[in-house]
């Protein structure tokens, strides 16, 4: 079990890197992308109403797999259509920008 204060660093990292893909996926979803993150909200409201704590973690596992998911579309397209050098721009400027946030000052 976590102490209080490594829940607070882990919720610190979680915003740094949630924070990041919820601006990659606004810029890079796909119709299904956003169809697959309006299923796993509405299986989180029914969970949340429904009081079933194991089934809204579920549905919230699966809400930010699909956010991360439309982050990546971006880069799932450029190795679908073999561009490897538009492939490695991608990745290379996710990997930049999550390392910069990472040694980016926390408080």
């Amino acid at each position: 079990m976590l102490r209080r204060d490594e829940v607070s660093d882990v919720h610190e990292v979680r915003m740094l890197v949630e924070m990041r893909a919820a601006r990659l996926a606004a810029q890079r979803r796909t119709g299904a992308d956003v169809a697959a993150l309006h299923k796993a909200l509405e299986g989180r409201r029914i969970a949340a109403a429904g009081k079933d704590d194991t089934a809204f973690v579920d549905a919230d596992i699966a809400l930010h797999t699909a956010v991360g998911d439309a982050a990546h579309a971006a880069l799932v397209d450029a190795v679908a259509a073999r561009d490897g050098e538009r492939a490695g721009d991608i990745l290379r400027a996710e990997l930049d920008q999550t390392l910069a946030l990472l040694r980016a000052p926390t408080r």
